[in-house]
């Protein structure tokens, strides 16, 4: 230890070798001394700058340790602050009444000329506040928004969606209309995504209030207008209650004269849930178009709104089998036929309870058959192998018809199937209501 500090310590190396240099001070040979003398001033300058060079290697590497701690901690606080924010973040997809959603997920703030405000959504917002896992940008959230001047140029910028070139309604949204999503619009969107596509008619006929079997853009606004007096009770975002976003446009035209058909409204039901689905799709990464089955399975599962320890369970049943890499994948139009074929999942269910009742389990060609004759849509051999590995939790190859279902119905949801007011059913019960009315009293001629 002594020899250590000696080597680290100049000031001590210093004072133990002074006397070298006077150890033949009563020599009588001069050349002796100055021999003795210039090779003691050698040694103790060979040792000094060993001891500092020594000392600055501790020291650099003192300091790079520092440096790594704070590395590591920062790391894990920033891990820690992203999964946090995301948990809060689906609990409010999950859990919030539309308007705080759409507070939370809008992120442009309008001011007209005349002095009112509008908030609305691009559609990287809209498909952020529908899709779990996705994080909201920095310094966009509950209340807080780019806030932008009313231009239309500037506006078209702001709602480019950056994330949708492959889609057919959002794309079409942010470049053939301003792109912008307000309130009653988004609450509208919730319920296109909400309602079972043999439910449309009745939406449909509710909207139209002429009878003629065709939807004008005023009795689009009128809807609208019902939607925010019924949210009332809510925190109107606001002042300018005859703003229309580019919903209006994409649906009706730039002049707004267009009329909408039933037909034209199941092509628009379909053109959004098959965006939301692709833009599902994307996140997970595909290459060359397929995900892996690792990454499949959580397509599948994170929207679920699952505790994450169940998370886990069924996709170590997918990594025990097929591994974390991709062996065949699973292309999109691949997962689009599984969720258009189980979008009749009650259906299913009887079918497959039949099986259940009958003492019979239901191996993957059999799942194949029925899937077949109930929805006229023909699966993929290996994505059906990959669904039973996920749902099959006794690992005896078949398929657990309860877990099937619950899974599925929650999937299907996006988070849906929680009880939350949107006010659009409250403002087609209004219309209903106002129908009723109508209808009883006397004609008088």
């Amino acid at each position: 230890m002594f020899v250590y500090k000696a080597l680290v310590s100049p000031r001590i190396t210093l004072k133990l070798l002074a006397p070298i240099s006077h150890t033949n001070t009563h020599s009588n040979s001069r050349f002796n001394n100055n021999n003795n003398n210039t090779w003691g001033v050698f040694v103790t300058g060979t040792i000094c700058l060993t001891g500092y060079f020594l000392y600055k290697l501790r020291y650099t590497r003192h300091v790079l340790c520092e440096e790594r701690d704070d590395d590591v901690i920062k790391l894990k606080t920033d891990a820690f602050i992203r999964r946090y924010t995301l948990n809060y973040e689906n609990r409010i997809r999950m859990y919030s009444l539309p308007d705080k959603i759409f507070r939370y997920f809008a992120s442009i703030q309008v001011e007209y000329p005349d002095g009112s405000t509008e908030v609305y959504m691009n559609p990287d917002d809209f498909v952020r506040s529908i899709i779990p896992n996705e994080m909201q940008p920095k310094h966009v959230d509950l209340d807080h928004f780019h806030k932008v001047k009313w231009d239309s140029q500037t506006l078209k910028q702001l709602s480019a969606a950056k994330s949708t070139k492959s889609t057919r309604f959002f794309h079409t949204l942010s470049t053939q209309s301003n792109g912008l999503i307000s309130l009653s619009e988004y609450i509208f969107l919730l319920t296109i995504l909400m309602v079972p596509k043999r439910k449309l008619e009745l939406i449909f006929k509710a909207m139209d209030l002429s009878g003629d079997n065709l939807i004008e853009f005023d009795e689009f606004h009128k809807i609208e207008s019902l939607i925010r007096s019924r949210l009332s009770g809510l925190k109107v975002v606001s002042a300018n209650l005859n703003s229309t976003g580019g919903l209006g446009e994409y649906l009706f035209g730039k002049d707004l004269s267009k009329k909408l058909s039933l037909q034209e409204i199941e092509q628009f039901y379909d053109d959004i849930h098959h965006d939301i689905l692709k833009m599902e799709f994307d996140i997970y990464n595909p290459i060359n178009g397929r995900l892996s089955e690792y990454n499949f399975a959580k397509f599948i599962i994170n929207s679920c709104d699952f505790k994450q320890d169940k998370v886990e369970d069924y996709l170590k049943r997918i990594e025990k089998r097929f591994g974390k890499k991709m062996a065949k994948g699973v292309s999109f139009e691949e997962a689009e036929s599984l969720m258009t074929a189980v979008k009749d999942i009650d259906s299913i269910d009887v079918a497959l309870n039949m099986y259940f009742m009958g003492g019979l389990s239901i191996p993957q060609d059999e799942f194949l058959y029925v899937i077949k004759c109930i929805t006229k849509i023909e699966l993929n051999q290996h994505l059906v192998s990959v669904l039973f590995t996920l749902l099959d939790q006794d690992g005896d190859g078949m398929l657990s018809r309860k877990e099937f279902v619950r899974v599925i119905k929650r999937r299907s949801a996006r988070g849906f199937n929680k009880p939350r007011d949107l006010g659009f059913a409250r403002a087609l019960s209004a219309v209903f209501e106002c129908g009723k009315k109508v209808a009883s009293q006397p004609i008088t001629g």
